[in-house]
């Protein structure tokens, strides 16, 4: 009997070391999360990639949490020679107190990662493969950092977008033959000022549309899709995203340049590596309203991505109701659209010169507040109730928000979301973005990358109709 016991111990320790042993062979550790974080610095924000990588270092990956960097320097344009000045991309597994430099980098001759397009879906695609092969986890998050322009563009490289560049961190090109200036951010002091809205990959010239995003990670389920980018809570990019992750966290406003503090969330996530997606999200946002408070003009929600086609398909059934009865409800359409400020209209740069006008470049309005302002102007019994059954289901997307003061009041009224609306022709005209909303060269399959809430949602056609209601001189509301 002795004998049989022992025996028994060492079978069960031989096949305990063992599949110990072969678990180990079998790959890496499986993590509660990997956070992957997308860091397109390619351009004037590279100043800024340095000082939120510096965050990140200060808090590092774990056993339990990795933290994993696709970090983009510009070769042509140089904003910076700090961190030995290295060029083009490398990938990191951050830990706490490194610096982003080739020698801390992964493979940092491999040639495809160091010569990346980062304005090429793929390269996202490849980054994110990459990330959940080598650092599996229970869950994920992938952070898009970079500039944001909203409702069709993650970024855009468009010409007369070229005044918004900000005189921070040494923004806009260096002068000829000036020596680039060192950053602010490693040093450990804070970076304040400008905003993150329009920019690319400069070595390339490429950009990032949302439906290249979608396209390039329609294989992936990602938990929690972040976007540290200006402007990027809008129902058509949470349309896009959908099939993609479970939560967006984005901002309806222009992002200051600081971005998100990742040292707040990134330490909570390591103290709480068990945290669900929708807490850790919720947490991201509470950090971002502990860093703004109210200054300035600031927002950060979470948007829950599963409920996006419910709110949809209330809002194309009022969009095509609303379109049918145009002539009777144009004004009242009007006069809720007017009431509202756009945002990122706050900031001067914002405006340009076109056809003799002067005319906001971001045309997104909060869409909840919206749907309650036209729900009040119109009379019409069978609209309203549209109107307001589609702003309940808007909201049941909404999980969390913050915004400041100068954006929950003052005419923008951010909850969460916004859509693009254009108040009148001549601002969807000098839009130059305009053809991802050209309803019939969209649907007929003649733009590149077009958004899918424009091929299939009604929205678009109500958009169509309005401003050409508008256009005629005997329907220009009189307030």
């Amino acid at each position: 009997m002795v004998r049989m016991m022992r025996m028994s111990v060492f079978v069960m320790l031989f096949f305990n070391v063992c599949l110990g042993a072969s678990t180990l062979s079998d790959g890496p550790r499986r993590a509660d999360w990997t956070v992957m974080v997308f860091m397109n610095a390619k351009n004037n924000l590279e100043c800024a990639g340095l000082a939120n990588f510096a965050q990140m270092a200060t808090v590092g990956s774990d056993n339990h949490v990795n933290l994993v960097v696709e970090l983009g320097r510009p070769t042509k344009n140089r904003y910076t020679k700090d961190e030995k000045g290295w060029t083009g991309v490398l990938r990191f597994r951050v830990t706490r107190g490194m610096h982003p430099i080739p020698e801390s980098a992964i493979s940092p001759d491999d040639a495809n990662v160091r010569n990346a397009d980062m304005g090429d879906g793929a390269t996202l695609a490849d980054f994110v493969r990459w990330s959940e092969q080598q650092y599996p986890a229970q869950r994920y998050m992938l952070i898009i950092w970079n500039h944001g322009q909203g409702w069709r563009l993650y970024q855009t490289q468009s010409v007369s977008h070229a005044s918004l560049l900000p005189v921070v961190y040494t923004y806009g090109r260096p002068a000829q033959n000036q020596e680039p200036k060192p950053c602010n951010g490693p040093s450990g002091e804070t970076l304040t000022g400008g905003v993150r809205s329009v920019s690319f990959d400069e070595d390339t010239g490429n950009f990032l549309y949302n439906r290249a995003i979608q396209n390039n990670l329609g294989g992936f389920h990602i938990d929690i899709l972040g976007f540290d980018a200006c402007l990027m809570a809008m129902i058509e990019s949470a349309y896009a995203f959908r099939q993609i992750a479970d939560i967006m966290v984005a901002s309806e406003e222009l992002v200051p340049g600081d971005g998100w503090n990742y040292v707040l969330w990134l330490q909570h996530l390591k103290e709480h590596p068990d945290i669900n997606p929708t807490n850790l999200a919720k947490y991201t946002v509470q950090s971002y309203k502990e860093t703004y408070k109210d200054s300035g003009d600031t927002t950060l929600s979470v948007v829950d991505l599963s409920r996006i086609d419910e709110a949809v398909r209330e809002i194309s059934k009022l969009s095509l109701l609303t379109k049918k009865r145009i002539t009777s409800e144009g004004a009242n359409l009007a006069s809720a659209r007017l009431s509202f400020r756009t945002f990122g209209d706050w900031y001067s740069d914002s405006w340009q010169d076109c056809q003799g006008s002067k005319v906001v470049r971001f045309l997104g309005i909060d869409l909840d507040q919206f749907l309650s302002s036209y729900a009040r102007q119109s009379g019409d019994p069978e609209i309203k109730k549209e109107a307001i059954r589609a702003k309940d289901k808007v909201r049941r997307v909404i999980i969390s928000n913050y915004a400041s003061a100068g954006s929950s009041g003052a005419d923008h009224w951010a909850t969460g979301i916004a859509i693009y609306f254009p108040s009148t022709e001549l601002e969807y005209q000098c839009d130059p973005d305009r053809d991802g909303y050209n309803l019939e060269a969209v649907r007929a399959g003649l733009v590149p990358f077009p958004p899918e809430f424009v091929e299939q949602e009604g929205w678009a056609d109500l958009l169509r109709a309005y401003l050409q209601w508008r256009k005629s001189p005997k329907a220009e509301p009189d307030f």
